[in-house]
């Protein structure tokens, strides 16, 4: 599977900001193929210095992805390791990390929980307060109904369209208070 997620955020009372553009792929290593488990690597590139404005250096990620489900329900964890890349100033490794969880309710629409969150520097990650921590839900549509989808995608599957808006509320005070986030995935 390839990935290109462009990402916009809007915090509250604030404009509309274009926040990430990022190339993601996954290895399939166990596939759910109708189960309730499935694992794969994911590797990504987020060019930042090319799409993004604020000096943001570009980023290498790589971590696993946990799918469990039962029914209707997608849990999903993806936590990564995050090395920047072309930043003289850091050296270290962060952490990022985006749990959902899922519920199609409609052939082609689901509904989800949403928490992201991001530890810039593992080897001093500080108190929590001053990590970013994000909680929310989403609405999300699907260009594929429940019954082609329910499985992690392999190679060779038609390319399948994700989109989806959510509202975000901060956990901790390095946190926006409220942000508006919206993804517009093509999965192939």
């Amino acid at each position: 599977m390839v990935r290109v997620t462009p990402n916009v955020e809007q915090q509250f009372g604030g404009d509309i900001e274009f926040v990430s553009v990022g190339f993601e792929t996954q290895f399939v290593l166990v596939p759910r193929d109708g189960g309730s488990f499935g694992l794969a690597l994911m590797l990504g590139y987020g060019p930042f210095s090319q799409f993004v404005d604020g000096g943001e250096p570009d980023e290498f990620e790589f971590g696993p992805v946990v799918e469990l489900s039962q029914g209707r329900w997608l849990a999903t964890l993806n936590p990564v390791l995050v090395e920047q890349i072309d930043d003289a100033d850091q050296e270290a490794l962060g952490l990022e990390y985006a749990a959902q969880l899922q519920y199609r309710f409609a052939p082609h629409w689901s509904v989800a929980a949403l928490g992201f969150g991001e530890i810039e520097d593992l080897a001093n990650a500080g108190p929590a307060r001053e990590q970013e921590h994000l909680f929310g839900s989403g609405v999300y549509w699907f260009s594929k109904p429940y019954a082609e989808a329910n499985e992690m995608e392999s190679p060779g599957n038609d390319a399948e369209w994700v989109m989806g808006v959510g509202a975000l509320f901060g956990l901790t005070d390095n946190s926006n208070d409220v942000a508006l986030r919206a993804t517009v995935a093509l999965e192939y």
